[in-house]
């Protein structure tokens, strides 16, 4: 069979997009909410409860964290489903990355080929943070880095044709309904990717025209829109001040110069790790012959300085989560795969080192199999070693044809990341889902819920309720679940933190135990 063989490579884009949607879309509602998902759950609930679109709540107290665009899509998928399930909650970000990855494709394959352009998209979608965490999480930041990339884009295709009228006034739209989402950051990558192609490709002085000013109005306007309406109903409410700590709580100024400095050297192991095994792909870059090829492409020349200006704000942060720059990502992946595409018979060593290298993550695989039986205790699966053992046989398979269809072997990558997932979504999320303890403080939220519908409920003082339980409180009474801070009403449920003295007037209802810290809480009525 020949290597270069045009139905062979018809055969993988097959294979793969056919792979693909079950890969993310197995199972994906089957794990209860957990972490921000919680977050952007809560205030999308509380806003159809509430019907105030404007003013973000999380248990009746206004939560002005990050702006309300995301909450509002959200909110779009509750209505158009009629559910508040965990897939609904998820989709919108699993939608997000397709159109992510859609868009790096449309980007890319008429100026570097199909194959290229296929491949970059698709290693985006299987690098391992994204594979293996985020496409399978309701989190805002895939969306939103979406939206950010279509801003790189945008910024050079008007630059190109020197339309720069139309370059900020694209490129500041974009980057308004970024802020809507996410707030300060959405400007920082504007700001860093202007001064990028003003670099790259000249005519610094437009920054200093009437058509930035244009986009500067524009930028100002919308959010400005928003915050006047909001302004209206609460007058009193602080917010910039709030988007501020949220992105400044994340540098020195919250952690010190010494957690800082040691960042430094961590951050780039960690993103290392998280876009494995594709971060092997990035010895191709470690050539002059290959910077000079960049530099020489004013589109990869662009791209490559939206990265160096971006990148610093996110390696001095010490709590800088992966998800923040994955408007970067495809950045590092695309080069990658132009060099080794386009450029790979002038680093023919670098080239084949990356391959090894991928081949031998593959082979990891196997004893990563035969181990697979310790993982977990397995109360659904009634015979883990055999699964095991036909997991290693199929890795044998793929280094099989790994070794012999050479070229094709990013594609059989692929293929292998995807197929991993989908056994993934078959096994471990079902065994997950049965021994875990979110499953059960989540099952204990629902019947707080059912038990209080229809006759009020309320979280008393400071009691610790997360998120996560609020939200299935929430879902199940029907009614948001409000916070009270003075004394507790006759005649109505409350949720009180377990450790408080049980009072003479409080008839303990039930039990349960909150997502924070596994914290115990008690249903109460009041007599």
């Amino acid at each position: 069979m020949k290597e270069s063989n045009p139905k062979l490579q018809l055969f993988f884009y097959l294979l793969i997009v056919l792979l693909l949607f079950p890969a993310l879309f197995t199972n994906l509602g089957l794990l209860p909410i957990s972490g921000d998902e919680g977050t952007r759950a809560l205030v999308s609930l509380e806003m159809e409860y509430s019907e105030n679109l404007l003013t973000p709540t999380i248990n009746g107290d206004f939560y002005f964290n990050k702006p309300p665009l995301y909450n509002w899509i959200l909110l779009g998928f509750y209505k158009i489903s009629d559910s508040h399930s965990e897939f609904i909650i998820r989709l919108p970000a699993v939608l997000s990355l397709l159109l992510f990855a859609l868009t790096i494709f449309l980007v890319l394959y008429r100026k570097y080929g199909t194959r290229a352009a296929f491949l970059s998209t698709l290693i985006f979608i299987t690098c391992g943070r994204i594979l293996f965490y985020d496409s399978m999480n309701g989190y805002i930041d895939i969306t939103f880095s979406w939206l950010v990339f279509v801003g790189f884009i945008a910024i050079f295709r008007f630059h190109k044709r020197e339309q720069y009228l139309g370059l900020f006034l694209v490129s500041y739209f974009i980057c308004a309904l970024a802020f809507l989402m996410k707030g300060l950051p959405a400007l920082l990558f504007q700001g860093f990717s202007l001064l990028a192609v003003f670099i790259s490709g000249g005519r610094f002085k437009k920054l200093f025209s009437l058509q930035h000013v244009a986009g500067l109005l524009l930028l100002f306007a919308i959010p400005a829109g928003y915050y006047f309406l909001v302004f209206q109903q609460n007058p009193d409410t602080v917010y910039f001040s709030t988007l501020f700590d949220e992105s400044a709580k994340r540098t020195f100024v919250e952690y010190g110069f010494l957690k800082t400095v040691l960042h430094l050297f961590t951050f780039p192991v960690e993103q290392l790790y998280h876009l494995f095994p594709w971060s092997l792909l990035l010895i191709v870059l470690f050539s002059r012959k290959v910077l000079r090829k960049i530099r020489e492409d004013e589109f990869l020349r662009y791209l490559s300085l939206v990265f160096i200006f971006n990148i610093p704000v996110y390696w001095i942060s010490v709590e800088s989560y992966p998800r923040y720059i994955f408007s970067l990502y495809p950045i590092l992946i695309l080069l990658s795969v132009v060099a080794f595409i386009h450029f790979r018979k002038e680093i023919p060593k670098q080239a084949s080192l990356s391959e090894n290298l991928l081949g031998l993550s593959l082979l990891l695989l196997i004893p990563l199999s035969l181990l697979f039986p310790g993982f977990y205790e397995f109360n659904i699966l009634s015979n883990p070693i055999r699964l095991a053992i036909l997991g290693s046989v199929f890795v044998v398979i793929v280094l099989f044809a790994y070794y012999f269809l050479r070229s094709f072997r990013l594609e059989i990558t692929i293929v292998s990341l995807l197929l991993f997932r989908i056994g993934f979504n078959l096994v471990a999320l079902p065994e997950r889902h049965v021994d875990a303890r979110a499953v059960l403080q989540k099952q204990q939220a629902e019947k707080v819920g059912a038990i209080s519908r229809g006759k009020g409920v309320y979280i008393a003082g400071l009691a610790a309720c997360s998120h996560e339980t609020s939200f299935y409180i929430s879902k199940e009474s029907g009614e948001i679940l409000l916070r009270e801070l003075g004394e507790p009403r006759k005649g109505y449920y409350y949720i009180i933190a377990d450790e408080n003295e049980i009072k003479e007037n409080e008839d303990i209802v039930f039990k349960f135990e909150t997502r924070w810290q596994n914290t115990p809480l008690r249903l109460s009525m009041i007599k």
